[in-house]
């Protein structure tokens, strides 16, 4: 893996040298060829000093057979700032214009040479001549122009050399530039590859299951490595969390066949008496037993009831049939149902309200459901004499309904599951197991109702379910 993403970032690397290579040789020849045939290129080459010195001729004019500039030749020199000198043939100054002190008033053929190719040879000048010819006469005419303008430098080379010699030194040069590019690109990699490997590493590691592996939050990669390690314990989060639902479903499940299978024990027992034609049975035992067995029918109905409940919440198929229900209604009939049944026919319940009507959009057949798991945990987890009180008030736009006792309380390590499908807490007793749904399927119902439910309690001290709708 290492050497593959270096091999792919030298590849880049080396393309990225011959494509700027190649677009500054297109800049170059777009530089030095683009302005050609347009204004401005007609323009700076007018200002060349050698278009200016061989297109000066046709400003020259001959009277008597002697030289002079026209005045649009006078202009062109003071617009130059150049100065001027025509010479005859043996090199003696004819015309001057605007010499300077250092202009020689004869020339010498190589003093004309010298001046002409070395800037300066006049001071502060650089010259540029030519020839303009007039009935079979040659005169020659030089321009100055400033130096500090105008300079020449004369490159010397021999031909075969560079053939032999620039030619090869331009492609050793490429050649070490690549090399330097490459070991300089591959030291780099490295720097730049390590991190990348270990972060690659980390991401199979956790595809691994390996959530605890920690990196040093350091370098160019620091908030990558931070995030990698925020990742890993989001995921070794969740995977505890799976683990411990897996375990709880597992043992829900356990539960569910025991509790399923004691009531098919007891209808089994009852009906293979009620079968037995050599088994004689008085009415009143009859009647027991298919008490008995409708009772243990109805249980296993309600642990259906709650599983295919449980399915609904989940996929959110609840069918609510919303209607305005007054909420007191409804509170006070869940607790006299309870109330109602004779196991519980003793337990000491208060409701209080300070208005008889509370009304809410909801569906009263879930909501009342909702009511009797919260209220029913209450009295079944808690001895005879504990007073339980629900209350519900109306504050402003927030109805609240508050179910308190000061009974045994739930343990911290049950608390932070109770709301949990699967979860049965540790103090359920065998007498009033149940199928570990009920708070879940509470807390679900109201929430589908835009509701809040939260809950308190500590151990010998009691428990305490506040819940809040939004009332607009």
């Amino acid at each position: 893996m290492r050497w593959k993403i270096v091999r792919h970032y030298l590849t880049t690397l080396i393309l990225i040298v011959f494509i700027i290579l190649f677009a500054n040789f297109i800049a170059i020849s777009v530089f030095f060829n683009f302005d050609r045939g347009n204004k401005r290129y007609e323009l700076a080459y007018r200002n060349n000093p050698l278009h200016i010195t061989e297109e000066f001729k046709k400003y020259i004019i001959f009277e008597k057979d002697l030289p002079k500039v026209n005045n649009e030749g006078l202009k062109i020199l003071n617009e130059n700032k150049c100065w001027m000198q025509i010479l005859d043939t043996n090199g003696n100054e004819v015309l001057g214009i605007n010499t300077p002190k250092d202009a020689k008033k004869h020339y010498a053929p190589i003093e004309l040479v010298h001046s002409y190719v070395y800037t300066d040879a006049i001071k502060n000048s650089t010259l540029y001549g030519s020839l303009i010819e007039n009935k079979g006469y040659k005169w020659t005419y030089i321009i100055g122009f400033s130096s500090k303008r105008i300079a020449k430098y004369i490159a010397y080379f021999t031909p075969y050399k560079i053939r032999d010699y620039f030619l090869p030194t331009i492609i050793w040069f490429l050649l070490i530039t690549i090399i330097a590019i490459v070991f300089i690109g591959y030291l780099f990699s490295k720097k730049l590859t390590n991190p990348l490997l270990d972060v690659i590493n980390g991401i199979q590691s956790l595809e691994e299951g390996n959530y605890n592996k920690k990196y040093p939050k350091k370098g160019l990669y620091k908030e990558v490595y931070e995030s990698l390690n925020n990742l890993s314990n989001k995921l070794n989060k969740s995977e505890i969390e799976r683990k411990e639902i897996e375990k709880m479903r597992e043992e829900w499940i356990t539960n569910i066949s025991h509790d399923l299978k004691t009531p098919l024990s007891s209808i089994k027992g009852y009906s293979e008496i009620l079968n037995d034609n050599d088994y004689e049975i008085s009415k009143k035992e009859r009647m027991k037993y298919s008490s008995v067995m409708l009772e243990k029918c109805n249980y296993m109905n309600g642990l259906i009831e709650d599983l295919r409940l449980t399915y609904r919440l989940k996929n959110n198929q609840l069918p609510l049939q919303k209607k305005e229900h007054n909420l007191v209604d409804i509170l006070r009939e869940t607790i006299i149902n309870i109330l109602n049944n004779p196991k519980y026919e003793n337990r000491n319940i208060e409701f209080i309200s300070k208005e008889e009507s509370i009304y809410l959009n909801c569906d009263e057949k879930f909501l009342e459901r909702a009511f009797n798991n919260i209220i029913y945990n209450a009295v079944v987890h808690n001895d005879e004499n504990v007073k339980i009180k629900v209350s519900i008030e109306n504050i402003k736009e927030e109805i609240i309904i508050t179910i308190k006792d000061k009974g045994k309380g739930i343990a911290k390590e049950d608390l932070s599951k109770i709301f949990e499908r699967y979860y049965r807490g540790t103090n359920t007793g065998e007498s009033h197991k149940g199928s570990g749904l009920g708070m879940a399927i509470s807390k679900a119902i109201i929430e589908a109702h835009n509701g809040k439910i939260k809950i308190e309690s500590k151990i010998g001290s009691g428990t305490k379910v506040a819940i809040n709708f939004k009332n607009y």
